[in-house]
């Protein structure tokens, strides 16, 4: 995938202080942790963090709330209480999510993602030497074991794929809500996956499959990202910020695309040349419309220059700045 230069700079700055913070919990957590435990970490990739900063909903520091993230799987619901315990023990807890057990963001019909999530920083000993990573946010998830069996089994089709599909997803929450009801198996997820007895699809949807196709039909392959559903979700949500039609983005593209720009950027994302190619085409008036409604909100990478703009517009505007990490006012649930 092609990633704007100014988040790769950013990526970069950041990535070798959270190595440091990843060898440190995970030696930490793997060593306190239950025999019967599982643990795993990860570190943001450097596409799925730009993908995250795209959406215009974060700034880059809540987007480091997850750049580093790790996973206590325990046997059941009432192991979950003393896995937190050890966490609170460990590390210095900012935010639980859900606040409470008793409550939830989640109505009665949705099953969405709701697992707990504590977010965190590392707490040094005052016996030794400073470690330097004391303000760098984590998140850690505690799960089940069928919760995380779940979440494995439909990871790529409900939150990362290259393309979407209805019936896909509408099967993984159905199954997520027998796993509540009565912690069933998920064991024949993937079968039930290839039954299309669902064979609908909402607007959104239709959406969201047709913007992937204009996407593959202008970049090659190897300049996109794998998760083409979240890159298609960003550039639907630029269109409909900026009150700008799809196809009219398209025809903005392929324009610029044939002047040498466009989809043969060299230096921009598709997202970023998308965004690029509307204001070449129809100027900086297009952001006009962010002023009339204030959750309007859309990132503007640093490689597109644009002038000096009313500041009921720029507050609009998330754009990458060089920071030196500290805990974010806010955290948000990773996607």
């Amino acid at each position: 995938m092609k990633i704007s230069r100014g988040i790769r700079d950013i990526y970069s700055d950041v990535h070798p202080k959270y190595l440091e913070l990843q060898k440190r919990v995970d030696n930490l957590l793997i060593s306190k942790k239950e025999k019967r435990w599982h643990y795993e970490s990860r570190i943001k990739g450097e596409e799925s963090f730009a993908l995250k900063l795209e959406t215009g909903r974060f700034q880059v520091d809540e987007c480091l709330g997850d750049f580093f993230a790790c996973t206590i799987v325990v046997e059941n619901h009432a192991r979950i209480a003393a896995a937190e315990e050890l966490i609170k023990q460990l590390f210095t807890v900012v935010k639980r999510r859900p606040e409470n057990d008793a409550e939830t963001h989640l109505n009665p019909e949705n099953f969405g993602f709701d697992d707990l999530r504590l977010y965190t920083t590392w707490r040094d000993d005052p016996a030794l030497p400073p470690s330097g990573i004391n303000d760098k946010p984590f998140e850690i998830q505690i799960k089940t074991f069928l919760q995380h069996a779940w979440g494995i089994a439909t990871h790529d089709f409900v939150y990362k794929s290259d393309d979407v599909d209805w019936a896909e997803s509408r099967i993984a929450y159905q199954v997520k809500a027998m796993l509540e009801h009565a912690e069933l198996s998920i064991s024949e997820a993937s079968k039930l996956s290839d039954a299309k007895i669902l064979g609908r699809c909402n607007h959104s949807h239709s959406e969201l499959r047709s913007t992937i196709q204009a996407i593959k039909k202008r970049w090659k392959v190897e300049q996109l990202p794998t998760d083409l559903k979240r890159l298609a979700e960003n550039i639907v949500h630029l269109s409909r910020n900026l009150g700008v039609r799809l196809d009219d983005l398209w025809i903005a593209v392929d324009g610029a695309t044939e002047s040498g720009d466009g989809a043969e950027s060299v230096n921009l994302s598709p997202y970023a040349a998308t965004l690029a190619a509307i204001v070449k085409a129809r100027g900086t008036g297009v952001f006009d419309v962010l002023r009339k409604d204030r959750k309007k909100q859309i990132y503007v990478p640093d490689e597109i220059e644009i002038p000096e703009l009313a500041p009921d517009i720029t507050r609009m505007m998330v754009r990458p700045v060089k920071t030196t990490s500290t805990v974010p006012p806010s955290f948000e649930p990773s996607p």
